[in-house]
């Protein structure tokens, strides 16, 4: 199923109208992928010295950012076109442009992809929230159940863009 998202990978570089400019991350370095495009998920890194590089249509998103924080965890999902969801859960609301310690994952496994995340409450990834954007880096991450899997080693970093 590599293949497949290499394929992917390869429509979506050759179909995106993407920038250069790299994309700032909350802790002020930038990501290696290359600034997103519209309703698109674009993320690089490696995670258990497999290279990831990925360009991916968002589907559609579900972002709680008003009336959460406490015991009612703020949280992004992004659903992937042809299966997969990155989710970014945080604190406390954030203002545009604001950056937080996260808990998230990357489940591209119904593509054959990548599955690994942090678990619930592990605020070891981060994100910074836009107007209809997110820069984010996943770290400190386990296979799938992310509670109890097996440590991946390595990271991603990317951005994602959605439609309202």
């Amino acid at each position: 199923m590599r293949t497949r998202i290499c394929t992917i990978v390869s429509i979506a570089l050759l179909a995106a109208a993407c920038g250069t400019s790299s994309s700032p991350l909350p802790d002020g370095g930038t990501d290696a992928a290359e600034d997103c495009a519209a309703a698109e998920l674009r993320a690089a890194g490696s995670l258990d010295g497999e290279p990831a590089d990925l360009a991916l249509e968002v589907a559609g998103a579900y972002l709680v950012n008003e009336g959460c924080g406490g015991a009612e965890v703020c949280y992004l999902n992004l659903y992937i076109q042809g299966g997969g969801r990155l989710r970014l859960e945080w604190d406390a609301p954030l203002e545009l442009g604001q950056s937080a310690a996260a808990a998230g994952s990357l489940n591209l496994a119904a593509q054959g992809g990548p599955n690994a995340g942090n678990c619930s409450g592990d605020l070891a990834s981060e994100l910074t929230l836009g107007e209809l954007r997110v820069d984010f880096r996943l770290r400190g991450l386990h296979a799938a159940p992310y509670c109890s899997g097996a440590s991946v080693e390595g990271e991603i970093s990317g951005c994602a863009t959605w439609q309202e």
